[in-house]
C-alpha cells in the first residue's frame, strides 16, 4: 500500500511490482532500460509518431530514435530483400518498386 512516507518512484515500483512478476516468468534479468527500449521499439513498429513516443519517454526525438529504438530482425530482413531486388531488377522507369512480384 502506498503512503505519503513511501512515494512511488521508478525504482521502488520496479522492485515492488514489476520485478516479482518478471521473476515468476523467468525474466528476472530484465531491467528498466530494456523495458524502455522494448516500449520504444514496439511503438515504432506500430507506427506511432516518434514525437509522441519521445514525449512519453521524456526525451527528444533524436534520443528516442538513436538510443532507445531498435529495429526488428523482420524489418532488417525485409529491407535486405528490397535491396537485393533493387540491385537485380529495375522497374520500367528505372526505379525499384518493392511490391513488384519476383
Amino acid at each position: 500500500m502506498h503512503t505519503l512516507e513511501t512515494p512511488l518512484s521508478r525504482d521502488n515500483s520496479l522492485y515492488r511490482y514489476i520485478r516479482p512478476r518478471l521473476k515468476t516468468v523467468g525474466l528476472e534479468w530484465v531491467d528498466f532500460q530494456l523495458m524502455r527500449r522494448t516500449h520504444s521499439s514496439l511503438m515504432r513498429e506500430l507506427g506511432i509518431d516518434p514525437k509522441i513516443v519521445a514525449d512519453l519517454m521524456g526525451h527528444d526525438v533524436n534520443v528516442n530514435l538513436n538510443v532507445y529504438t531498435q529495429t526488428s530482425l523482420e524489418s532488417r530482413l525485409r529491407t535486405s530483400r528490397y535491396r537485393c531486388r533493387a540491385a537485380n531488377r529495375r522497374c520500367g522507369t528505372g526505379r525499384f518498386h518493392p511490391l513488384q512480384p519476383n
